[in-house]
């Protein structure tokens, strides 16, 4: 299992960032004034001291004759104040009355979509995903209707966020996290909690897709801006812990260790029992990681108890699963499963379906509405007021769409049906629709060459890539070459991982010279790809790849595990001409009274008798690698 890495960390960035209208609302909140410095100090106490402003929140609620745009902020402030030190029930409370409050009539429109927006992190945090969604709806519609340049921003990360999530598209979906970032920029403001943010989610959005290096720089933009202001320990401590959780992720526990336990440290000393609670998480991952299953469960296990009594539904959820594997490897199989069934009743959730019908109609309204980016250069004026709303709804959709997203995954993995690293097909079910597709009739009875084709792709050197540029870097060359098999390959074929660094490909109905030309054309599309090692370095990637048929011959007796047998031979054969090499086998037709394991002690000899045929990338390829005392025969 791959520990999610986002996770409520980025949730409770949300919740602050629900405060970031507050601000601006004094300039245009008739009577706001005199309440001023109280919201103020309610606002910025938030992530160094929740304490202190659940305490000044709560002393400005009893005073008579409070304005309702001022109960507003203040309940706010209060109810996230309360979530934040951990006090769920009172916080769903507090968000009850604030719900209640925005329903006054004639409420200014900053303070309604900001109360909305608070509201709508508190619901988000206590588990209610399609009320929360809800109120995010009629911010975005309000925004669509009031034309500002800013709200593009939120627009922008909004579709970036859904492309990712309900498309699979997490490259189309970084470009436009780039246009929204960029249209920021352009505002060229003082450094702003609201800029930490955009990037600080911004890095989420890279460690989603494992693409460390990226979402390390994204961090580093975060960090530069949050140095510049005030009260920012809380999040300068989780950026630490994210950091720590990318060496770790890196194979680097002696530098994830001290990252990870000063931030621990901090988390517990002063009162961020969330952050504390996922960073506990991840020194179980390191101690499992480092075969110290007995030290993981302690920590997981503190973890687990600070999530469920503080109510953080996410990190629970990853809890189960963490202790779950913990005791799988302890050889408690019985604890395991356990954990494993409270993990699944988690997951029936009965709203998911009204929630991905709420994600597409969010997608539809963005992408219809979303008008052309403004000149900002005239807008800055006018728009000052809004740019905090605007850049807080990229937070709140984002962290919406980021559960939805670890969500669907955990579904997919429950079913055992894909790699959790890659997204494609594993090898039990590439395995179990092999079967299926082979049992079934051929499509086109008047192809006497007509088969099923198996492709087997291995990286060339893996081990020595991972040792020279680490992990991390392993990780990117399998993503990029999973994506270059989904680009490469047809709609109806089967691509699965089918080993550490072996990839399959089978395509059905096909002849010999389609099959070999299929080889041909991934061995050259993943030499052409470019994938970063740092620090401007690229790996040298490139794959050694073997194709066999299914049946090697048309009999009924033919099995699918002889084919796997052929097509790794064949990449034998062309590993063994240096790699970046396809090699092929395909069984002539008619009747031969030979049987696979014939042809598997000598491919060179079964061409000579007629039985196979035999092509690769250097025609030379099958009798250099079979003439070879070391080649290894199945």
């Amino acid at each position: 299992m791959t520990f999610p890495l986002f996770t409520g960390l980025g949730r409770a960035v949300f919740v602050a960032a629900g405060l970031l209208a507050s601000p601006v609302l004094a300039q245009t909140v008739p009577g706001a004034d005199p309440y001023e410095p109280q919201l103020r100090r309610c606002q910025t106490s938030i992530a160094q001291q929740p304490s202190a402003s659940r305490d000044i929140a709560s002393d400005l609620l009893t005073m008579p004759g409070l304005p309702v745009p001022v109960q507003v902020r203040a309940t706010g402030c209060l109810a996230t104040a309360q979530q934040m030190l951990g006090d769920s029930t009172q916080a769903a409370a507090t968000t009850e009355r604030l719900l209640a409050l925005l329903q006054t009539p004639g409420l200014p429109p900053l303070v309604r979509n900001g109360g909305r927006l608070q509201a709508a992190a508190l619901l988000q945090q206590g588990g209610q995903l399609t009320r929360a969604l809800k109120l995010l709806e009629q911010i975005q519609a309000d925004a669509q209707r009031s034309g500002d340049t800013v709200a593009q921003i939120g627009a922008l990360a909004g579709i970036a966020l859904m492309r990712g999530d309900a498309l699979d598209d997490s490259e189309g979906a970084l470009h436009y996290f780039r246009q929204a970032i960029a249209l920021a920029e352009q505002l060229q403001r003082p450094p702003a909690q609201a800029d930490m943010m955009l990037y600080y989610n911004y890095g989420y959005a890279l460690l989603m897709l494992k693409r460390y290096d990226e979402a390390d720089a994204a961090f580093d933009r975060a960090t530069g801006v949050a140095v510049k202001l005030t009260n920012q320990d809380l999040f300068l401590h989780r950026i630490a812990s994210h950091r720590g959780e990318i060496q770790r992720a890196g194979g680097h526990a002696e530098r994830a260790e001290p990252m990870l336990q000063k931030a621990l440290y901090w988390q517990q000393a002063d009162g961020d029992p969330q952050g504390a609670a996922v960073t506990l998480q991840r020194l179980a991952r390191l101690r499992l990681d480092q075969g110290r299953a007995k030290d993981a469960l302690v920590y997981a296990e503190q973890a687990q108890t600070l999530s469920e009594r503080s109510r953080f539904v996410a990190e629970i959820r990853n809890g189960l699963d963490l202790i779950s594997e913990i005791h799988a490897a302890l050889g408690n199989a019985d604890a395991a499963a356990h954990y494993a069934q409270q993990a699944r009743a988690m997951d029936r959730d009965k709203a998911r379906a009204e929630t991905l019908v709420s994600l597409a109609k969010l997608q539809a309204d963005a992408a219809r509405k979303l008008p052309p980016i403004a000149d900002t250069g005239a807008a800055r004026a006018d728009n000052a007021g809004r740019i905090a709303i605007g850049l807080a709804l990229v937070l709140a959709l984002g962290v919406a769409l980021a559960i939805l997203y670890r969500r669907r995954q955990r579904r997919e993995a429950e079913r055992s049906l894909l790699d959790p690293l890659t997204g494609l097909l594993n090898r039990p079910e590439a395995e179990r629709r092999m079967q299926a597709l082979f049992a079934a009739p051929s499509r086109d009875k008047r192809e006497a060459d007509g088969r099923c084709a198996l492709l087997l792709v291995d990286v060339d050197g893996f081990k020595e890539l991972n040792a020279r540029y680490g992990h991390a870097a392993g990780d990117r060359a399998l993503l990029a070459l999973a994506g270059c098999l989904r680009e490469s390959c047809d709609a109806g074929d089967l691509i699965a991982r089918w080993g550490s660094e072996e990839f399959l490909v089978v395509r059905a109905d096909t002849s010999a010279a389609a099959a070999f030309a299929l080889a041909a054309h991934l061995r050259g599309a993943v030499e052409r790809l470019r994938v970063e090692a740092g620090q401007g370095e690229l790996l040298p990637l490139t794959v050694s790849v073997g194709a066999a048929p299914f049946p090697l011959f048309r009999r009924p007796d033919a099995r699918l595990q002889d084919t796997v047998a052929l097509a790794e031979c064949a990449v034998q054969a062309a590993g063994h001409a240096g790699g970046n090499a396809w090699a092929g086998l395909w069984g002539t037709p008619g009747d031969v009274a030979v049987t696979p394991q014939q042809v598997l002690a000598d491919p060179v000899r079964a061409r000579a008798q007629g039985w196979v045929l035999l092509d690769g990338s250097d025609p030379l390829l099958w009798t250099r690698a079979f003439a070879a005392p070391d080649v290894q025969r199945t």
